[in-house]
């Protein structure tokens, strides 16, 4: 995967930890976005809205049926084993949900659609 940045600027272990992700799970972008993600949620960023919406939206509607299969489908696993990958996934989904209702509200709220605006209209 191609950084925007010139490789030069990079510090060598994020390259490395792209290039480590991209090989082993074929995903460059889930497990360091969800970071810098959680990041932004926790510090409050101005900028952090409409990333956050898309981010919480895409993860959730990925997240759901896996835990999904994962506890009511045909897979191989006891009962413990079930739990134990939910409990592990689960932060996957419940933190963008978190996300997506933080970050729908004030997206909302800065453009103007408030329920005070929508009953003048």
């Amino acid at each position: 995967v191609l950084p925007l940045l010139p490789t030069e600027i990079i510090p060598q272990p994020l390259l490395s930890l792209n290039r480590f992700l991209t090989t082993t799970i074929g995903d460059p972008f889930m497990l360091p976005f969800f970071f810098y993600a959680v990041w932004m949620l926790w510090t409050g960023s101005s900028r952090r809205h409409l990333w956050l919406l898309m981010y919480g939206v895409h993860v959730s509607t990925t997240m759901t049926p896996v835990l999904g299969m994962l506890m009511f489908g045909d897979v191989n696993r006891s009962c413990d084993e079930r739990m134990a990958l939910g409990a592990m996934y689960l932060p996957y989904l419940l933190i963008p949900l978190a996300m997506v209702a933080v970050s729908f509200t004030e997206c909302s709220r800065m453009l103007g659609f408030t329920a005070d605006k929508r009953k003048k209209d």
